[in-house]
């Protein structure tokens, strides 16, 4: 009996093991000087997240939108615009054109393959994460002036569960 007992825990244990090492999408707020990571989100293929602010020069919203392929990848999917102005001052002419809905100007299907990009924590404007149904104002990540950098890795699900009780703090 106790040895049934025995392999039965061994058996349990292996599957967690397994469980916990199997790889997982997710997008990562890292601060580059320390390599700290500030923020951490599960990402699926297909999930996407934004960057949302003010545009400097013509004080509207405008929005990045990333998507996740089935690959792993990160894209910039699509651009919104408070302005017909300022979605100029992007792009004068996409390919893909613009299209109007609601307030916003857009460029939709961009697909633009990115590893990594990066955002300074502005002094006068906040820029905000919004992914998961969270929003994350940058300012609550990092001071002022310091820049954030975003990128997409797989991981373990284990080490997934650790920074993000980790990020938590």
């Amino acid at each position: 009996m106790k040895r049934c007992y025995w392999l039965i825990c061994i058996g349990l244990g292996l599957l967690l093991a397994g469980f916990l090492a199997r790889p997982v999408s997710t997008l990562q707020v890292i601060d580059p000087g320390s390599g700290k990571i500030l923020f951490i989100s599960q990402l699926q293929p297909g999930n996407t997240w934004k960057i949302r602010y003010i545009h400097s020069w013509y004080r509207v919203p405008q929005e990045e939108i990333y998507r996740l392929s089935s690959r792993g990848q990160m894209f910039l999917w699509e651009m919104h615009f408070g302005s017909y102005q300022a979605a100029l001052y992007y792009d004068e002419n996409p390919p893909q054109g613009f299209t109007r809905e609601g307030d916003w100007w857009k460029i939709e299907n961009i697909n633009r393959p990115i590893s990594q990009f990066r955002f300074k924590v502005g002094y006068t404007t906040d820029c905000t994460l919004l992914t998961g149904g969270r929003i994350i104002p940058f300012a609550s990540l990092a001071p002022p002036g310091h820049s954030l950098m975003f990128t997409v890795n797989k991981i373990p699900y284990g080490r997934y569960l650790w920074l993000w009780r980790k990020s938590l703090k």
